[in-house]
C-alpha cells in the first residue's frame, strides 16, 4: 500500500478494508510510505477501524518508507515493485491507499489464480461504471491485482514506462507469456476518498 502522510484519512479506510476480507490467512500488509512518515504508526495505532485494528493487533503490517519524498508520477509503482520483492509469500496484491476492496476481493481472487499466473477483477469507479475486462491501461488498475509473486522475478521492468502501475505492467506480463483469470465482477472501489 503506497501512500503519503498528507493522505493518513483515505488510507486508514483503504487499510481497513483490508483487515475486513473473508480471506485474511497469513496476510502481511506492507505500508511504503513516500519518504518519512514519523506519524503513520501513531495514526495506525489509534484508528478504531475495525480493519485497521484487526491488521494492528495481529502484527500484520510492516511499515517501510521509502528513503526520500520523490512523489512523481508512478510513485506508487516503485513502492509495489519494492514491496514486491521483499514478500515471502506466494502471493502479492496491491492496494492503492485511495481505493477499497469489498470484503470477497482477496478470496476471489485467490480462488481464480489457481493455476494461473495472475487474476484481476472489476472495479466500480465515479459516477458508477465498472472498469476492469481486459489485461491493458485503461481497463485494469493494480488494486485489482493478485499475482504470484515469484512473477516479478519472471518479468521485467522497464523504467521507461512513466507510470509502471495499472496495465502495463500486466501487458509486459502477457507479453511475456504469463497466463491470467478474469473474475467478472467488481471487488474494488476506486477512489476511496469519493466513497466515504
Amino acid at each position: 500500500m503506497p501512500t503519503i502522510p498528507e493522505r493518513h484519512a483515505i488510507f486508514l479506510i483503504a487499510l481497513d478494508s483490508v483487515g475486513r476480507q473473508t480471506w485474511v490467512d497469513d496476510v502481511t500488509v506492507f505500508a511504503m510510505p513516500d519518504g518519512p512518515d514519523p506519524d503513520l504508526a501513531r495514526v495506525i495505532a489509534e484508528s478504531d477501524y475495525p480493519g485497521v485494528r484487526f491488521i494492528a493487533d495481529h502484527d500484520r503490517l510492516r511499515i517501510i518508507p521509502l528513503g526520500r519524498r520523490w512523489h512523481p508520477p508512478g510513485w506508487g509503482a516503485a513502492q509495489r515493485l519494492v514491496a514486491g520483492f521483499l514478500a515471502e509469500t506466494e502471493y502479492i496484491a496491491y492496494l492503492d491507499d485511495d481505493n477499497i476492496w469489498k470484503p470477497d476481493h482477496l478470496a476471489l481472487l485467490l480462488a481464480a489464480v489457481q493455476g494461473k499466473d495472475f487474476a484481476f477483477s472489476q472495479m466500480v469507479i465515479p459516477g458508477g461504471r465498472i472498469l476492469g475486462d481486459a489485461p491493458v491501461m485503461g481497463h485494469i488498475d493494480t488494486s485489482l491485482i493478485l499475482h504470484r509473486t515469484d512473477l516479478l522475478h519472471r518479468s521485467r521492468w522497464d523504467p521507461t514506462d512513466d507510470y509502471i502501475a495499472d496495465g502495463r505492467v500486466v501487458e509486459r506480463w502477457v507479453a511475456a507469456g504469463a497466463t491470467w483469470a478474469f473474475v467478472p465482477r467488481p471487488t474494488l472501489i476506486y477512489r476511496a476518498r469519493e466513497h466515504r
